[in-house]
């Protein structure tokens, strides 16, 4: 019995010295990355043991969907999938224009010469109908900023942030904005996650953690564009991801934009701010197509005097 005591005791002080060697090991290895501005580390009170989050070790494999971007990075590091889905979506965007201006207005686009200051119009009066729905259509989506300020304040008195902006109640926000801007969103999430890939395969040998659905895409890029400032002269690509990451951030700021355009305060942002959402792109196309007939009007009929008709009459 004495025996069996005393192989007892032995056996729990062993155990002991392997729980402190353990626990040593432990806070060496916390000696070595607590400074790292790449790991989170969060301790929990009643144990003293720090739990670590996005470790930077690269503790799991790409799945096979991730493998296949991997598989064509150069595609991604060298331009070519940014520019494809830039001119898709500015492509996107202008032709569901067009479609909804015919459909809703019969807008009537072949009275317009490509070579519009060499070639007379087809028909002048289809030029002013066509100038008159475009103008409708801005009239719905845009506002002067008297008109938000008054919003602005009609919004304190009420203290109700679920009231919507006037221009969402439009038709052309309604059956074109929202049907673009949400395929052209859901084609730009795709591409980001896709980037996203790109950018843990090249820096998680340097501690670039997993982008997971628990960390945002803003915590992600920040980490990210941190160990790429620290070492770009040993990490492969540095300029290269360094770009892609701006261009991701200037992707969110679009999506941030289209989701404020109408509270937000125009007159503060700079006028080099190059940031241009769906919305705004779709305002772009309506006075491209506004300046172009009436350069036509004043090009071909100098001497007519132009009244602005209401809007209403064409409605």
């Amino acid at each position: 019995m004495f025996d069996s005591l005393q192989n007892q005791q032995q056996q729990h002080q062993q155990q002991q010295q392997q729980q402190q060697q353990q626990f040593q090991q432990f806070n060496n290895r916390y000696d070595e990355i607590k400074n790292d501005a790449l790991v989170k580390v969060n301790e929990f009170k009643n144990i003293g043991i720090p739990i670590y989050i996005d470790v930077p070790i690269r503790s799991t494999k790409p799945s096979a969907e991730e493998q296949s971007i991997i598989d064509n990075i150069e595609d991604y590091l060298n331009g070519s999938n940014k520019r494809k889905l830039v001119e898709w979506y500015l492509d996107y965007i202008e032709t569901n224009i067009d479609r909804f201006l015919i459909s809703d207005s019969a807008f009537n686009f072949s009275c317009i010469p490509t070579m519009y200051l060499d070639n007379p119009p087809s028909s002048m009066t289809e030029i002013e109908r066509n100038l008159l729905i475009v103008r409708r259509f801005l009239d719905d989506l845009e506002f002067n900023q008297q008109q938000q300020k008054v919003q602005q304040q009609q919004e304190q008195v009420n203290n109700n942030n679920n009231n919507k902006p006037n221009q969402h109640n439009t038709k052309i926000y309604r059956e074109l904005v929202v049907p673009v801007r949400s395929v052209v969103q859901s084609a730009i999430n795709k591409s980001k996650s896709e980037f996203d890939v790109i950018i843990w395969h090249c820096l998680a040998p340097f501690g670039v953690g997993h982008r997971s659905k628990s960390r945002s895409s803003k915590e992600f890029y920040r980490l990210a564009k941190a160990k790429l400032e620290q070492q770009p002269a040993v990490i492969p690509n540095a300029q290269k991801l360094q770009t892609i990451i701006d261009d991701l951030q200037h992707l969110e700021l679009m999506e941030t934009y289209d989701d404020e355009f109408f509270v937000m305060d125009h007159s503060t942002a700079s006028p080099d701010d190059p940031v241009v959402g769906v919305i705004g792109l779709i305002l772009n196309r309506l006075h491209r197509l506004e300046n172009e007939l009436k350069t036509i009007q004043h090009h071909w009929n100098p001497n007519k005097s132009y009244i602005n008709t209401p809007p209403s009459t064409i409605r």
